[in-house]
C-alpha cells in the first residue's frame, strides 16, 4: 500500500524474540468456557504463569493489534484499550477519553516466545472489568465477567468513540467499500487532501468482501492486494492482507450512510474511511 494507506495503515507484523521457559499444563477459562490454544500455550517462568495474550483476547471478544516498530501489543473492546510493550513491567490502559489513560505496573515483564506476546492473564482481563482467580487443583486460571464495557459513547474524540453499527458477516459478504476520507494523528483530512490522495490512487480505491472470508483491495480499478477477514467480536472485523499488514475495522453511521473505518492501531487516532 502506498501514500495515505502506508501512512495511516502502518505495518503491524509480529517480530518474535526468543526466551527459555518451563512448559506447564495450565488451563484458562472465560465464564466457564475453556480457552483454546493453537500454536502457543501457557508456561511458567520465574514462578509466574504467562499466557499467550491473543487467545485470551479472542475469548474476551477484543480486537488485537501489533506494532513491530514500538514492540507493543494492543487490545481493545471499542472503548477501553490496553497496550503491552515487550520487556516492560508496565502496561497502559486507555479509556474512551485519552486523558483517562493510566500506567499500571506488573510484577513481571511482557515477553515474546516464538512470535507470540505473553503476560499474566489477570492484567489483560482485569483491565476490561473481569475478575481473575486461580484453581490450584486443576491448574486453571478462571476469568469471570464483571462490569464489562460494551458500547462506546459517541464523543468524537477518536474513531472508537463514533456511534457503533453492527454489520453481520453474512451482510458483509459481497459488499464493496470505496475510499471516502481519513483521520491522521487525530486530525481529519481536508477536502483538498482527500482529493489529492484519491487522485494518487488513480481516482479509485476500494475494499471488497468476497465469499469464503476473502478480502480484496483495488486501486484505480485494478485488484492489487488480497487477504482474509474474520469477526473479532463487538462488531469489529480483523483484516489480514497477504503483504503482512493487518488492521481492524468497525462501522459507524453518519447522515443515514454507513461508513467502515479501517484502523492500524488501537489509539483511535488514525484510520481510513470507506463507504458503499
Amino acid at each position: 500500500m502506498k501514500k495515505l494507506i502506508s501512512l495511516v495503515l502502518a505495518a503491524v507484523m509480529c517480530i518474535g524474540m526468543g526466551t527459555t521457559a518451563l512448559a506447564a499444563d495450565i488451563n484458562v477459562t472465560v465464564d466457564g468456557q475453556a480457552v483454546t490454544w493453537t500454536d502457543a500455550k501457557p508456561f511458567i517462568k520465574d514462578g509466574r504463569t504467562l499466557v499467550p495474550l491473543r487467545p485470551i483476547a479472542n475469548a474476551l471478544g477484543l480486537a488485537v493489534f501489533w506494532n513491530g516498530d514500538t514492540q507493543k501489543a494492543s487490545f481493545s473492546d471499542g472503548e477501553t484499550t490496553v497496550a503491552f510493550e515487550l520487556n516492560s513491567k508496565e502496561y497502559v490502559v486507555y479509556g474512551a477519553k485519552l486523558a483517562e489513560s493510566k500506567v499500571v505496573k506488573m510484577d513481571t515483564a511482557a515477553i515474546s516466545e516464538n512470535g507470540r506476546t505473553y503476560a499474566p492473564a489477570k492484567y489483560l482481563a482485569q483491565a476490561f472489568g473481569y475478575t481473575v482467580g486461580w484453581d490450584q487443583a486443576t491448574q486453571t486460571v478462571k476469568i469471570t465477567s464483571g462490569d464489562v464495557a460494551t458500547e462506546p459513547e459517541a464523543s468524537g474524540d477518536n474513531l472508537y468513540d463514533l456511534t457503533h453499527v453492527v454489520v453481520d458477516e453474512e451482510d458483509l459478504e459481497g459488499t464493496m467499500w470505496y475510499f471516502a476520507g481519513g483521520f491522521v494523528d487525530g486530525v481529519e483530512l481536508t477536502d483538498e487532501e482527500y482529493q489529492e490522495h484519491l487522485m494518487s490512487f488513480g481516482g479509485y480505491l476500494s475494499i471488497t468482501f468476497v465469499n469464503d472470508s476473502v478480502v480484496e483491495m483495488s486501486e484505480g480499478g485494478v485488484q492489487f492486494l488480497y487477504g482474509t477477514y474474520e469477526h473479532a467480536g463487538f462488531g469489529v472485523y480483523d483484516l489480514f492482507f497477504e503483504d503482512g499488514e493487518n488492521f481492524a475495522c468497525k462501522f459507524t453511521e453518519s447522515d443515514g450512510e454507513v461508513y467502515m473505518i479501517v484502523m492500524p492501531d488501537a489509539t483511535g487516532l488514525n484510520g481510513v474511511y470507506f463507504k458503499q
